[in-house]
């Protein structure tokens, strides 16, 4: 027993032309029976069939098409009045209402298909550029920290050289400060240098001058000698060049006449001066 609902189902897909032969005869034999459901379903179906074909333009074949189509088909094997049915066919199309809702399912099916493929190479383009644009940015961040960190390394450096020149500023304009010229010997007659010496901090701060590199194998090292004893005031490091600034802490007591001196000795300098001395100054305190 056929069930009622599918015959509604039926009446209602009846005007988009898309039931088989067999469902049309079972769909009009149930409506000639007078049932008033189903007809109503089968007005709605025409409404929507009405709706899709009037948005769709008609399109009629031409006489070439119609042509061709029953060149085809004679060349193919066909069975006993196949032809005959073909040529009717194409001779008298079906009824217009119901041709096109035909174009209009085709038409529609065909539109899907299209806005599929559309969407899915816009998808893999707009995919693919996005990857583009997201490996370009990773890139571009990369390249930003590296920029960063090297900026906080440099403002940390500033920041240390700062520190200390302000320091050394404080330590050459304090009031105990004393100053001893250092001049170049014969041994290198153009160095120079200037001692700036705090006896309270027992602290000092040498600049050099047209001091050029040691030979190889040596190092500079500058004496603090109060009376006769020399005291090491560490390995003086004139890779700056002209205005290099050394430091050093910890010295003796320095309550007298101070000569200052640098000399020339093994790399990594020596306990007693064993060198030629290079530049020397004095002065009292």
């Amino acid at each position: 027993m056929t069930d009622h609902s599918e015959l509604h189902d039926l009446a209602t897909l009846l005007p988009l032309g898309g039931l088989s032969p067999e469902d049309e005869r079972r769909i009009d034999e149930h409506l000639r029976a007078g049932c008033t459901e189903c007809e109503r379903a089968l007005r709605d179906g025409v409404v929507v069939a009405d709706a899709l074909a009037d948005g769709v333009p008609r399109i009629d074949p031409s006489p070439e098409l119609r042509g061709r189509i029953l060149a085809q088909i004679a060349r193919e094997p066909q069975a006993p009045g196949a032809a005959m049915h073909a040529q009717r066919t194409v001779a008298a199309p079906p009824p217009p209402r119901r041709r096109r809702a035909a174009f209009v399912r085709r038409a529609a099916v065909g539109l899907a298909l299209a806005a599929s493929v559309v969407a899915a190479v816009g998808l893999g383009l707009e995919a693919r550029d996005l990857r583009g644009m997201l490996a370009a940015a990773r890139a571009r961040t990369s390249e930003l920290e590296e920029q960063l960190a090297s900026a906080v390394a440099e403002r940390g450096a500033l920041a240390r050289e700062l520190a200390s020149t302000e320091r050394m500023v404080a330590e050459l304009t304090a009031p105990a400060t004393r100053t001893v010229a250092l001049a170049g010997t014969p041994e290198l007659p153009q160095a120079s240098a200037r001692a700036f010496l705090d006896p309270e901090q027992r602290r000092l701060v040498l600049v050099v001058y047209d001091l050029p590199p040691p030979p190889a194998g040596r190092d500079y090292q500058l004496w603090v000698i109060v009376g006769n004893e020399p005291v090491s005031a560490g390995i003086v490091d004139v890779a700056g060049g002209t205005g290099k600034r050394h430091e050093a802490a910890s010295l003796p007591a320095i309550d007298g006449p101070v000569t200052i001196a640098i000399t020339i000795e093994p790399q990594g300098g020596l306990p007693k001066p064993s060198g030629p001395i290079v530049a020397a100054g004095s002065g009292g305190i």
